[in-house]
């Protein structure tokens, strides 16, 4: 990684529905912690829901969650000598993806709920997608058949980066 970035990109799920599900998710259960907690019913009537371990476990997986879609995003780099891309917290170093190595370079449009069931770090071993939103990305082939698709919101950018480097593989 000592060259020159000539294109950088990062990227985080910034969806409306995302964080609208994870705000009714978090206000339902920890509503119900607010609830029993603070408002108990009165000694009269019995407790009908007790808070257990599996609550709390429950509770740490919540919150675990919420740091999750904070924290993640998907960066890419290209350089001279090739293509560097990290989905963090998945991949902690980029992952480096050099020119000679690929057959197939270019932009194209995709369909993430029937190509890939959905954005994030899907697929298989031999055909990966990692992607956080929209529908373009970078489609790479690697020479022992392996694809990767690295998702992004500049493609006319990353199109223009690959003409000039002479990187723009077609089959």
């Amino acid at each position: 990684m000592n060259t020159e970035t000539l294109f950088s990109e990062k990227q985080r799920f910034n969806q409306i529905w995302v964080w609208l599900l994870l705000l009714i998710i978090n206000w339902l259960f920890f509503g119900e912690l607010i609830k029993n907690e603070f408002f108990p019913d009165p000694p009269f009537i019995p407790k009908i829901y007790q808070f257990n371990i599996d609550f709390y476990i429950g509770a740490i997986f919540i919150v675990l969650t919420n740091v999750f879609f904070i924290i993640i995003k998907l960066e890419t780099k290209i350089k001279a000598d090739g293509i560097y891309v990290r989905f963090f917290p998945i991949n902690l170093s980029f992952k480096f993806y050099a020119w000679e190595d690929l057959t197939i370079c270019l932009v194209r449009a995709y369909n993430p709920l029937f190509d890939y069931a959905g954005w994030g770090f899907r697929g298989t071993q031999k055909n990966r997608a990692l992607t956080v939103s929209g529908n373009r990305g970078i489609q790479l082939v690697m020479k022992d058949g392996t694809k990767l698709l690295v998702g992004t919101k500049k493609p006319d950018e990353v199109t223009e980066v690959l003409k000039q480097l002479g990187q723009l593989k077609k089959v």
